[in-house]
């Protein structure tokens, strides 16, 4: 097998197969990408077994075959090599040689027969969401997904398209984000789609094409170009996420939100930093942040102004998730809907986008 590569290109590709890779894997063959010549292709695929990438370039001249290459060691290679054509030759026993105008490198491949194997999608059912509205929804959504291992079913998005209609949810258990779009289109559908794949697919975007979705019984794909992914989809039951939100929420709150983002991140600096614990207060016309850490005896306070009318009312959030949720919002001004210290705020960008977003954040409790 051999081939000849410009080097930008196969660092640009290896990049885009190389995000799924896992840090830490009992498995060799996870940490390599798996090269194909096949004619004038070459095609780079990578696997977590969840998820599977592939990337094809064009090249002039090659030699049919494939070979595992480890991932870490080749992008140290090409991140240290100057701009120039790459001869990769592979021999019977598995020795890469790279060769350039300089000078040239050898490591040890691995037997790509060991390469897993790619699903193959059966009853395929497609999904066509314009890509603005696609990556609208990732970004909205994709933060608040769980990264607990111990939730599968809450490590990843839920999309359920029903009644020209598309509502995509995500949530920690701390935090939950429900945002709905129009869509033209009867089909009805409800798929779970994995964290991962959408921070693929969020890497891969191309400016204005529309995104075709192939949804089969257990996996999903999506083709950008040359770019290819596969993923499992989340076979389990999402949890009841109307039922905790908090539509009666009365209280409402208008603020801006760069105000309000820098007052958290100076304030949070004081607060304890293992609850990241701040306390928002709402009186007429005016809004106080506040931490107090007695362990480390530091302490801080801010107001800023809002608009809002009716009685005090108090309520903790955790900074960190707070922070992440403002940043999230489109728009220059934030209303938050609040009922109680104890009731969940309801967080609403504006003025509001084309998308019906709305983002909840369970509050913590005070110290009296």
């Amino acid at each position: 097998m051999k081939f000849v590569v410009d080097k930008n290109i196969l660092q640009d590709s290896l990049l885009h197969v190389s995000k799924i890779i896992p840090n830490r894997s009992t498995m060799p063959i996870l940490n390599c990408a798996l090269f194909s010549v096949s004619g004038n292709r070459l095609i780079l695929k990578s696997t977590n077994l969840d998820t599977y990438i592939s990337c094809e370039i064009d090249i002039n001249t090659g030699e049919d075959g494939s070979i595992c290459i480890p991932v870490l060691k080749l992008n140290e290679i090409l991140s240290a090599l100057p701009d120039c054509e790459l001869n990769f030759s592979i021999s019977a026993n598995g020795k890469i040689t790279i060769n350039n105008n300089i000078g040239n490198y050898s490591i040890m491949a691995l037997n790509p027969e060991e390469f897993p194997s790619e699903p193959i999608l059966e009853s395929i059912n497609n999904i066509n969401i314009p890509s603005k509205l696609m990556k609208n929804m990732i970004t909205n959504t994709l933060y608040a997904a769980s990264k607990d291992d111990l939730k599968p079913v809450l490590q990843g998005v839920l999309f359920n398209i029903e009644n020209n209609t598309i509502t995509a949810v995500s949530t920690d258990g701390h935090r939950l984000v429900k945002t709905v779009n129009n869509v033209i289109g009867d089909d009805n559908q409800k798929v779970i789609v994995p964290s991962k794949f959408l921070s693929a697919l969020m890497d891969n975007f191309q400016s204005n094409q529309d995104i075709s979705l192939q949804l089969s019984d257990n996996h999903i794909m999506v083709q950008l170009n040359n770019i290819n992914i596969i993923s499992r989809i989340i076979k389990d039951q999402y949890p009841d996420f109307e039922s905790v939100i908090p539509y009666e929420n009365n209280k409402e709150v208008r603020i801006d939100k760069n105000d309000l983002i820098n007052a958290v991140k100076r304030v949070s600096i004081f607060s304890n930093k293992t609850t990241k614990q701040i306390s928002l207060s709402f009186s007429d016309g005016e809004a106080t942040i506040s931490t107090e850490d007695p362990d480390n005896v530091t302490s801080a306070k801010e107001s800023i102004q809002c608009e809002y009318e009716g009685e005090n009312i108090v309520i903790g959030f955790n900074a960190v998730f707070l922070l992440e949720i403002l940043k999230s919002q489109n728009g220059s001004n934030i209303m938050i809907k609040l009922e109680n210290s104890l009731t969940a705020g309801i967080f609403i960008s504006e003025p509001e986008d084309e998308e019906d977003t709305l983002t909840l954040l369970m509050p913590t409790r005070l110290n009296n």
